[in-house]
């Protein structure tokens, strides 16, 4: 399954040509602001169209500062659950984060372990160095459960 990793503003204006399963992570309200939620260009493409709310923070260098989401096994084991059900028929997956470095990248490199999706891990790594490592080890404990 090819995986995309994109910033808000392109998945906004993205268009699928194969079915694709979307995976859309905005920001808590205080940084919905920064970067507003949208609506995803119509196509009949998009089989799932997933929304979770969560901000780039990891409890370990920034202990739940006010007025965020943080990312925890709930919304995890939602995330893992959902594409578990909605992957199935689909030939691409977009995951879209407001900047695209640090939260989408994360969900991308562990689903893609996770779910064996094909792509090579070290290189996703290697692209994506910002990827947050806490979200990314929630994901993969929550797997394993």
């Amino acid at each position: 399954m090819e995986i995309l990793v994109l910033r808000a503003d392109q998945a906004l204006e993205y268009a699928p040509s194969v079915p694709t399963y979307a995976l859309r992570i905005i920001n808590s309200p205080k940084m919905r602001t920064l970067f507003p939620s949208g609506l995803l260009v119509q196509s009949p493409n998009y089989k799932q169209i997933k929304e979770y709310a969560f901000d780039d923070c990891d409890p370990l260098y920034n202990p739940e500062p006010k007025n965020t989401i943080m990312f925890n096994e709930k919304i995890a084991e939602q995330i893992l659950c959902d594409f578990r059900e909605g992957k199935d028929g689909c030939a691409s997956l977009l995951i879209h984060c407001g900047l695209g470095l640090n939260r989408s990248p994360a969900v991308a490199i562990a689903l893609n372990e996770i779910f064996r999706l094909g792509n090579d891990t070290e290189k996703m790594k290697r692209d994506y160095p910002l990827y947050t490592v806490y979200i990314y080890n929630v994901l993969r404990k929550m797997a394993e459960n």
